[in-house]
């Protein structure tokens, strides 16, 4: 699965057939599909396409992102960034960068919603690393109606299928100049992040069908 962004003229070109078919048999609903096994049994599935093959869809979307998108049922989840780092010659303020969450509707592409919000993390300087790849890297996880999304600084927030966000956990990383890669993990009704430091690593497990006033590190 891959999403490729050229400029401001971004276009989700995803292996829309690849997630298509295998959404029709099973969800992907995390970061390297069920189990993280990166593994799916369909066969006879799309290996080649280019700016008319084997697509079955395009959708502009607001703004870049390195993350994966992910399916379940009828949609397709994916993060984006805005406001800040996106044009070199207009690249704003860290004050002005926004991370969104959207949803899409896998049979045609359609963007159903778009929410947004601004992590308040203090950047490091320089950001020349983390632009390598921007502020939306970690895949979304998701269960049977709630989305899991893991931004740089450690913002962490729930958000039902609807667009509606549950709650939203600001877990204040240690940001180094490389950024936040991790993508999040659901194991039962917890919610998995690793928060990667050049000392070492610290898990934040924090429980998902509530708001996390605690969490808890390892």
């Amino acid at each position: 699965m891959t999403c490729v962004f050229r400029n401001r003229a971004i276009v989700c070109v995803a292996a829309l057939l690849w997630l298509a078919a295998w959404a029709a048999a099973g969800d992907w609903p995390q970061f390297r599909g069920p189990a993280g096994l990166a593994t799916a049994d369909d066969k006879d599935l799309p290996t080649k396409w280019d700016a008319t093959t084997n697509i079955a869809w395009k959708t502009p979307l607001p703004g870049r992102g390195a993350s994966s998108p992910i399916v379940v049922g009828d949609r397709i989840f994916l993060t984006a960034y805005t406001g800040f780092a996106v044009d070199k010659k207009n690249p704003g303020t860290p004050s002005q960068l926004r991370i969104h969450l959207l949803c899409l509707k896998r049979s045609d592409g359609s963007i159903l919603w778009d929410k947004s919000l601004t992590t308040g993390a203090e950047l490091p300087q320089p950001i020349f690393q983390i632009q390598l790849h921007g502020f939306a890297s970690a895949t979304p996880a998701a269960d049977a109606d709630t989305v899991y999304t893991l931004f740089d600084g450690g913002v962490v927030a729930a958000w039902g299928f609807d667009g509606t966000r549950k709650w939203t956990k600001d877990l204040k990383f240690r940001i180094h100049a490389w950024g936040t890669g991790g993508s999040p993990l659901l194991a039962g009704d917890v919610v998995i992040v690793v928060e990667s430091m050049g000392d070492g690593l610290l898990v934040h497990r924090l429980p998902a069908r509530t708001f996390p006033e605690q969490t808890w590190g390892s």
